[in-house]
């Protein structure tokens, strides 16, 4: 039998949610408010829900305005934040009235959405509100909370997700099929949730999860309880593997000290880009990394895109992938990398042509370097121009094999098409 694995743990502490607004309390930072840094940070430090500035949180609250009336405000996470160590200011007022006005137009851009956000902060010198500021002031409960769950991805990226959700929550799930977050996505869950009001949570195909409550505790006991289901699933049905390639050139040669300064000089030195001042490479490897690196189908798997579409910005939508097996020397990796390089540009230019051509050519490349390399028998590479930025892009890419894993073992993997990553990049 399939052992139970249940990641999620619920780490509310009353005393510790009374201490952070007591806090608070002292800078004249509302209850709510306080309450709402301390659940965020609670995803946020939960890594199986978020990464890197991901996800993102909201409390819908009363404030005065300018002649003393008091108006009705949505603090939500903004612009440049992470929920882990997010403090109140990174929360921005914004009215909410002006917000569900917007609703009503046909149409907005990014731009003049953004623009429309900016115009109605209460304090004009906050953050950017987050692009999904519209969907969060739907809504109709105070907290709402949002992340890119590991376990709910595993799920969504198939290509029978709404059956696997449907089977997993029953009516309980609001299911809304892949839109890029903005505008568009706000109207369309408008309309679903008029249809469907009484729906404890909603998921975001192809993105994530959304759940919400009259109480910061109450939504947040509502995403570790819904992702937990989620994850009982998976371990109940990881009914398929991985088939691994079991032999691999074991030679000493190629080891990550000896290919690494290959991999960047060529890097380098290869075409102007964001990376040319500096290049660091960020190598890992683990039992689930080389699970995913040395399967029989990585070719397949690996090239399907990323697990959510906010990674493409950090990861690019493919990783490169070499393989050591028919090398004998580093003179010959040398020449069999920069093949294999210039094969990853070409196709990545293509895909930028042919995206920006059906866009009217309006969109800027910044460089065709991939931003991770996966290497059979060795592991992961990830590519930054300075430390942090590696570190993050290895993050990103590891987590992307933690779900691609899982979701291969109870089905078969399906994210974006590559015009949406085109539009999220």
């Amino acid at each position: 039998s399939q052992k139970r694995n249940y990641k999620m743990k619920n780490l509310w502490s009353d005393s510790e949610a009374k201490k952070i607004v007591k806090s608070n309390s002292k800078k004249g930072i509302s209850k709510e408010l306080a309450l709402r840094v301390y659940t965020s940070r609670l995803l946020g430090n939960n890594k199986k829900l978020v990464m890197h500035g991901g996800g993102n949180t909201s409390v819908k609250c009363k404030a005065k305005d300018y002649f003393g009336n008091s108006i009705d405000i949505l603090n939500i996470k903004g612009s440049g934040w992470d929920l882990g160590n997010i403090e109140a200011e990174g929360l921005p007022a914004v009215r909410l009235k002006e917000l569900l006005n917007l609703l009503k137009l046909d149409k907005l851009t990014d731009e003049e959405m953004v623009n429309a956000q900016r115009n109605n902060l209460l304090n004009s010198s906050s953050p950017t509100p987050s692009v999904e500021t519209l969907l969060h002031a739907i809504i109709p409960y105070r907290f709402v909370d949002h992340t890119h769950s590991d376990a709910i991805l595993s799920i969504v990226d198939q290509h029978n997700s709404q059956e696997i959700i449907e089977k997993i929550y029953g009516n309980n799930a609001l299911f809304i099929p892949y839109i890029m977050p903005g505008f568009i996505l706000a109207k369309k869950a408008k309309m679903y949730l008029e249809k469907y009001p009484k729906c404890k949570l909603i998921i975001l195909d192809k993105h994530g999860i959304f759940t919400f409550g009259e109480t910061a505790k109450s939504s947040y006991d509502a995403m570790i309880n819904f992702v937990t289901k989620a994850e009982r699933f998976i371990a109940s049905n990881k009914s398929q593997f991985v088939k691994q390639i079991k032999s691999f050139k074991n030679n000493a040669i190629f080891t990550i000290e000896n290919i690494a300064p290959i991999i960047r000089g060529i890097l380098k030195n290869f075409e102007p880009s964001d990376y040319q001042n500096n290049i660091i490479l960020n190598f890992r490897s683990n039992k689930n990394i080389l699970e995913y690196v040395n399967g029989e189908k990585l070719n397949i798997y690996s090239q399907k895109g990323t697990v959510t579409p906010d990674h493409v910005i950090r990861t690019k939508q493919l990783p490169m992938v070499i393989k050591l097996k028919d090398l004998s020397n580093l003179q010959s990796f040398r020449d069999y990398f920069l093949l294999e390089l210039k094969k990853y540009i070409k196709k990545y230019n293509s895909y930028f042509d042919s995206n920006n051509k059906r866009l009217g050519y309006n969109k800027i490349k910044l460089d065709s370097l991939p931003r991770v390399i996966l290497v059979p028998g060795l592991g992961l590479i990830s590519i930054g121009n300075n430390n942090k930025n590696a570190m993050i892009v290895g993050d990103l890419a590891e987590t992307n094999i933690n779900v691609i894993l899982d979701a291969e073992k109870i089905g078969s993997y399906k994210t974006i098409s590559n015009s949406n990553a085109f539009d999220m990049e």
